[in-house]
């Protein structure tokens, strides 16, 4: 899908009253009546014993780690160093109802996704951003390796499946030559060299809040088929138990 000429991809005790002294051997009160405990049979089966065992629980719901970078720690740290606003997680996790879903990313075997919440108005902050970058990505110096650190915002090029394109990042760990950045506005993550890096500090570049934000699938898993891209329709339903910001996703029956 392109907008503006580039592609968006968790021994019970009984009491007995009236106690009479230790001397008092004799007892008014009657023992219950014991049941004869199952016996192991002499050729080993057990099926006495399974008796004895209490009844097997429903198979419980599959549980799924958060990935790090959906985990609400790390996103305020990301708000904080490249927007200095941490209004836009309580923003997005009071959407509901109806819901058109772009794609950005996925997890594989897991039901959490990426994917941009469609409507007028993001579609008017995608033509802004992408329009904006693309003007001046040629004019943004390369950053020197000593100025790339943790929590730098910058520029980086971004695999978009059809190609690559220059968008908004944040670092999260240098490592010598290597710099782990962030896309902020397509929720993937990518190793790259520290000296490919471009400035981005102009606030300019950072008014408009990221465009993709966290979900997760309420019944099913993404596999391998690469569904980048695609626009998913359905219905938000609450929030994760695990972390408030990320949504819950019906697909409808047709998707």
């Amino acid at each position: 899908m392109k907008f503006s000429g580039r592609s968006v991809i968790v021994k019970p005790s009984v009491k007995l009253n009236g106690s009479k002294s230790p001397d008092d051997t004799s007892s008014s009160v009657d023992m219950p009546i014991l049941e004869k405990a199952p016996v192991l049979d002499c050729n080993g089966s057990n099926d006495g014993f399974r008796k004895l065992l209490p009844k097997t629980q429903k198979t419980k719901k599959a549980c799924y780690a958060v990935p790090l970078e959906m985990r609400g720690f790390l996103l305020v740290n990301l708000l904080k160093d490249c927007f200095q606003d941490l209004n836009w997680l309580a923003f997005i996790s009071r959407r509901s109802g109806d819901a058109g879903l772009l794609i950005t990313d996925t997890v594989p075997n897991s039901p959490f996704f990426w994917a941009v919440y469609l409507t007028e108005e993001m579609h008017l902050n995608m033509l802004k951003l992408f329009r904006s970058l693309a003007e001046a990505e040629s004019k943004q110096p390369l950053l020197q390796q000593k100025d790339v650190k943790s929590g730098t915002r910058c520029l980086a090029k971004c695999n978009l499946g059809d190609g690559d394109a220059w968008n908004r990042c944040w670092v999260m760990e240098v490592i010598e030559e290597l710099a782990l950045v962030f896309f902020v506005d397509f929720g993937r993550s990518a190793t790259v060299l520290a000296s490919s890096l471009r400035a981005l500090e102009n606030k300019t570049f950072w008014t408009v809040p990221p465009l993709t934000q966290p979900f997760m699938l309420q019944d099913g898993v993404f596999h391998s088929e690469n569904i980048v891209g695609s626009i998913l329709k359905g219905k938000l339903n609450g929030r994760s138990h695990s972390e408030s910001h990320i949504l819950e996703f019906i697909m409808n029956a047709e998707e």
